[in-house]
This record gives C-alpha cells, structure tokens and sequence, in this order.
C-alpha cells in the first residue's frame, strides 16, 4: 500500500515538472516573439493570421519599405498605413501631370500699345476708283508661351482681338460689319493660337530685329482655319514689336461679303495685319 503511494506521488510529480517546463517553454516563445529579436518569426502564416487586415501588408509594402506588418501594434499603425508611398511622390507625381508644362519664356501682350486691322479693296458708288477700308482695334490680349527650346506651347498660348471695337472711317460699314459679316453679338472675339513660330532666339535679343514666321489656328465666327504670319519682330529691353500680316478670303471663314448700295464691290481678300508689342517673361 505504502508502495503504491509512493508510486502515485512520483508519477504526480513528474507531471508537474513537466507541466512546469512546459509552461515555461511556451513563456518564453511569446515573450520573445513579442519584446526581443524573433520579431522575424511572425513574419510567416501565424502573422497573416494576427494581422487585422491584408490592407496593412499592402500599405506597409506600399509605403517606407521597412517596417514589417508582424510587428506590434505600433508597427501595424506606424509609417506602414500612412507612408511615404501612398501619401508621398504618388501625390505629387499626379499633381506634376494635372499641371502640365508650365513653359520657360512667356510673351504677353501689352494691350495698350498693341494694334489689329483688317484691309480690304473696295469700290465705292460715285468714285472712279477702288480704295482700301480699314478698320482697327487696340483691344488686343493675351499670351504665347515658348518652352526651353523655343517651341511655342500652344495649350498655354492665345491671342484674342475683339472684333466688335473695329472702327473705319465710315460708321454704316462698321454697322455693316459688326451686324452681318462679323455677327459680333454672337462672336465677339477672333481667336489666334501659335503653334509655331520661327525666327526667334530664346534669350531674346536686348536689340536689333529678325524676319518672323508665325503659324496658327485662326478663329473667326466659330470657324477655324490655319493662317501663316510673316513680318518682322523687333527687339528692346524686356520686350519684343512684332509686326505681321497674313491674307485669308471671306470663304475661308463663311463671311458674307458686304452688299450695300453704297458699295458697289468689295474684293474677295482681306489683309490681316498686327502691330503688337509685348513683355518678356522668364520663368524660374
């Protein structure tokens, strides 16, 4: 009897040691996993199984790259949600393209000393010969942009000449015109866009003069046509004069040709012609 006691009491004690052991083992495992260098260790199945989310692994790859997802709680909600690749040069690279070029030279028109006309041949009742009517505005504005190489940047350039403010030396013609063949209540503005323009240097000149060529899209009552400019630009100080003109037809713009009885014929060509002094801008 006494034997079997005894032998009850070392089996009992040898499971308690092991228990013990056991125990002790398993201590230390989390211990370590959780304060000393076997944070590595979850970075297997076991950390995919405590990560709150799979959007932390991405966001952790996603963002500064060195912090782990099996990391504590400070690793899960530190730089790896909120990093620089998601908050970071993804942002500022969209925000590069939103903007677009921004160009490294800009011309601007100076309103006030600037001037566009138009001239046409006309034969008037009661004269033996044919003389030109002009008319002219100086509600001129706008911008041409040019790149580092001196390529004009079309999306960032316009010129605009507000056709209701033409004035010749004859009032009926101006009504004429603004009324039926320019229909200014309805379009105001012929709108010019470079897309080229060659003669100029970039930096410009601070003197002297250049022979110019300028190709652009021209607006006029909502029809568009290519036109080419030739003329001279001429060079001072932070500014730049160039003088252009181009010839277009009425039927290049669906314009109606006046018919009064005042007028007894009017020439199918129109000369455009531009006075315009701008200001030299570089940018940066």
């Amino acid at each position: 009897m006494q034997r079997k006691v005894w032998v009850l009491a070392a089996v009992a004690a040898v499971v308690t040691l092991a228990v013990a052991a056991a125990g002790g083992f398993l201590d230390g495992r989390v211990t370590g996993s959780e304060t000393g260098p076997g944070t590595g260790s979850f970075t297997g199945p076991g950390a995919a199984q405590m990560s709150p989310a799979p959007s932390t692994g991405t966001a952790a790859s996603a963002g500064s790259g060195t912090s782990g997802s099996g990391t504590s709680d400070s690793g899960t909600s530190g730089s790896g949600t909120s990093g620089s690749g998601t908050s970071g040069s993804g942002t500022s690279g969209r925000a590069g393209t939103a903007s677009g070029p921004s160009g490294a030279y800009r011309l601007a028109v100076v309103s006030g000393e600037s001037e566009a006309l138009y001239r046409v041949r006309e034969q008037l009742a009661g004269i033996s010969f044919p003389v030109d009517a002009v008319g002219r505005t100086r509600q001129v504005s706008g911008t041409v942009v040019f790149d580092e190489e001196g390529r004009v940047i079309p999306e960032l350039s316009e010129v605009r000449v507000n056709l209701a403010s033409l004035q010749s030396d004859q009032s009926r013609r101006d009504n004429f015109v603004r009324q039926n063949t320019l229909q200014t209540s309805r379009y105001p503005d012929a709108v010019l866009v470079p897309t080229e323009v060659r003669g100029l240097t970039f930096p410009l000149p601070q003197e002297g003069s250049a022979p110019v060529t300028i190709v652009a899209d021209l607006t006029i009552r909502n029809v568009t046509r290519q036109v080419e400019w030739t003329g001279t630009a001429y060079f001072e100080p932070g500014a730049v004069r160039i003088e252009a003109g181009t010839s277009v037809t009425f039927a290049d713009f669906d314009l109606q040709q006046p018919r009064t009885a005042a007028v007894l014929s009017v020439a199918d060509t129109i000369r455009l012609e531009a006075n315009v002094r701008m200001s030299v801008e570089q940018a940066g």
